[in-house]
Protein backbone atom coordinates (compact mmCIF):
# COMPACT_ATOMS: atom_id res chain seq x y z
CA UNK A 1 0.00 0.00 0.00
CA UNK A 2 1.24 3.47 -0.88
CA UNK A 3 0.22 6.76 0.71
CA UNK A 4 1.35 9.94 -1.02
CA UNK A 5 0.98 13.41 0.46
CA UNK A 6 1.07 16.39 -1.90
CA UNK A 7 1.22 19.81 -0.24
CA UNK A 8 1.33 23.12 -2.06
CA UNK A 9 2.39 26.16 -0.04
CA UNK A 10 0.42 29.41 0.01
CA UNK A 11 1.55 32.18 -2.25
CA UNK A 12 0.54 34.86 -4.70
CA UNK A 13 -1.27 34.33 -7.95
CA UNK A 14 0.12 37.17 -10.08
CA UNK A 15 3.49 38.37 -11.27
CA UNK A 16 5.76 40.87 -9.51
CA UNK A 17 4.56 43.81 -11.63
CA UNK A 18 0.99 43.64 -10.33
CA UNK A 19 -0.22 46.74 -8.50
CA UNK A 20 -2.13 45.97 -5.29
CA UNK A 21 -4.86 48.46 -4.32
CA UNK A 22 -8.09 48.75 -2.33
CA UNK A 23 -11.45 48.14 -4.05
CA UNK A 24 -12.66 51.27 -5.78
CA UNK A 25 -9.23 52.93 -5.70
CA UNK A 26 -7.48 50.90 -8.40
CA UNK A 27 -6.24 52.84 -11.41
CA UNK A 28 -6.87 51.39 -14.84
CA UNK A 29 -4.66 48.34 -15.31
CA UNK A 30 -2.22 48.12 -18.20
CA UNK A 31 -0.50 45.23 -19.94
CA UNK A 32 2.75 45.90 -18.04
CA UNK A 33 1.14 46.74 -14.69
CA UNK A 34 -2.19 45.01 -14.09
CA UNK A 35 -4.10 45.87 -10.92
CA UNK A 36 -5.82 43.69 -8.36
CA UNK A 37 -7.14 43.96 -4.82
CA UNK A 38 -6.59 40.31 -3.89
CA UNK A 39 -3.37 38.45 -4.62
CA UNK A 40 -3.41 35.37 -2.39
CA UNK A 41 -3.61 31.61 -3.00
CA UNK A 42 -4.23 29.37 0.01
CA UNK A 43 -2.21 26.25 0.82
CA UNK A 44 -3.68 22.85 -0.06
CA UNK A 45 -2.99 19.26 0.95
CA UNK A 46 -3.89 16.26 -1.23
CA UNK A 47 -3.73 12.60 -0.18
CA UNK A 48 -3.32 9.79 -2.72
CA UNK A 49 -3.68 6.07 -1.94
CA UNK A 50 -2.40 3.22 -4.08
CA UNK A 51 -2.08 -0.54 -3.80
CA UNK A 52 -0.18 -3.07 -5.90
CA UNK A 53 -0.08 -6.83 -5.96
CA UNK A 54 2.36 -9.12 -7.73
CA UNK A 55 0.12 -12.01 -8.79
CA UNK A 56 2.96 -13.81 -10.59
CA UNK A 57 6.53 -12.84 -11.49
CA UNK A 58 5.18 -11.59 -14.86
CA UNK A 59 1.87 -10.06 -13.69
CA UNK A 60 1.28 -7.07 -11.45
CA UNK A 61 -2.06 -5.49 -10.54
CA UNK A 62 -2.31 -1.97 -9.18
CA UNK A 63 -4.89 0.68 -8.36
CA UNK A 64 -4.53 4.29 -7.33
CA UNK A 65 -6.93 6.96 -6.11
CA UNK A 66 -5.76 10.58 -6.33
CA UNK A 67 -7.14 13.17 -3.92
CA UNK A 68 -8.86 10.68 -1.60
CA UNK A 69 -10.29 13.44 0.60
CA UNK A 70 -11.83 15.15 -2.49
CA UNK A 71 -10.33 18.57 -1.65
CA UNK A 72 -10.96 21.26 -4.26
CA UNK A 73 -8.05 23.35 -5.52
CA UNK A 74 -7.64 26.75 -3.85
CA UNK A 75 -9.67 29.59 -5.33
CA UNK A 76 -7.63 31.97 -7.41
CA UNK A 77 -9.37 35.30 -6.97
CA UNK A 78 -6.95 37.61 -8.76
CA UNK A 79 -6.69 38.33 -12.43
CA UNK A 80 -3.34 39.35 -13.87
CA UNK A 81 -4.78 40.84 -17.07
CA UNK A 82 -7.43 43.25 -15.82
CA UNK A 83 -8.66 45.28 -12.90
CA UNK A 84 -10.75 43.15 -10.60
CA UNK A 85 -12.58 44.01 -7.38
CA UNK A 86 -14.08 41.61 -4.86
CA UNK A 87 -17.13 42.97 -3.08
Amino acid sequence: MNLTERWYAPGVSTNKNTLMCQPGTCPKGTFQTPTTNYNKVDAVLYLDVGVNWNATPQTQFFAKVDNVSNVLPPIRRASSWSTRSLK
